[in-house]
């Protein structure tokens, strides 16, 4: 039997509950910018492009030291819109 070892990075949805998370559902004045072709709100781009910064050469270092793990990304809400950008970002 072989055995699957995964690396999941997970991110969160908005808390609610959090005033500086509920804030954020008012927040206009970050705007767009074009990315892949497209355009993207700038505060979900700013957030992949910090969570790939903070955590890219660990990632990287992880997955050279053991070649038969994989990388899953997962996010759930407002987290999911960060990763599919997240997945987009320039190695």
């Amino acid at each position: 039997m072989r055995v699957r070892i995964d690396i999941v990075v997970a991110i969160r949805g908005l808390h609610l509950g959090n005033q500086s998370d509920f804030a954020i559902l008012f927040d206009n004045k970050l705007g767009q910018t074009m990315f892949g072709g497209g355009y993207v709100h700038n505060g979900l781009l700013n957030a992949a492009r910090w969570v790939f910064d903070a955590e890219h050469e660990v990632l990287k270092d992880l997955l050279k030291r053991n070649p038969t793990y994989t990388l899953t990304f997962a996010g759930h809400s407002l987290g999911a819109r960060v990763v599919a950008l997240l997945t987009m970002v320039e190695l």
